[in-house]
């Protein structure tokens, strides 16, 4: 890993951060998300500083690091739209994966000043009654991009969350998604 300290250019560690994950055996969408959210920590620096060569000690200053994830908060930073419109706010989980990739940066520059990492937000899930009717329509009426792997994943996933269990009188298993 070469050395950078706060004088090397932010462009130049933010590629050399990306490399090192790779080269940790880290997963390449690890490295692309920790990256894009890097870059987009980096724009919006230039954006604000008018400067496209700032350093690591200009990047990395806790006020821009503020006002970056304030802005993603907002969802002033979003590239594409969302099913709840351009300017909605982002997800918890969002911001989250923003601190993780900002304090991992911070570690690799040998920086202190981590970020609080907001807990993880509770995913999508089906009540019983949901599990039931998503897996009979997967069952009769396979969508047309599925296969009978998209099936199993449903019925895997639901075994796997005990809190939410198919009803007795379900005969949906492996098998009947299979020979659909």
């Amino acid at each position: 890993m070469p050395v950078m300290d706060t004088d090397s250019p932010a462009r130049g560690a933010v590629f050399e951060f990306a490399r090192d994950l790779g080269r940790r055996g880290f997963s390449a969408t690890t490295c692309r998300i920790r990256r894009h959210y890097l870059d987009e920590f980096l724009e919006h620096a230039h954006g604000a500083t008018g400067n496209n060569q700032l350093t690591v000690g200009d990047l990395m200053d806790p006020e821009r690091a503020d006002a970056w994830l304030e802005a993603a908060a907002e969802g002033k930073l979003r590239t594409r739209n969302t099913r709840y419109g351009p300017e909605a706010a982002v997800t918890s989980n969002s911001i989250r994966v923003r601190v993780d990739s900002y304090n991992a940066f911070a570690e690799f520059l040998g920086l202190s000043g981590r970020r609080k990492s907001p807990p993880p937000a509770r995913g999508f899930h089906l009540d019983p009654g949901d599990t039931e009717q998503l897996l009979h329509d997967l069952t009769v009426r396979r969508p047309t991009a599925a296969n009978a792997s998209t099936g199993l994943r449903g019925l895997r996933a639901n075994r796997y969350n005990p809190s939410h269990q198919l009803s007795e009188n379900t005969n949906a298993d492996s098998a009947a998604i299979v020979q659909v």
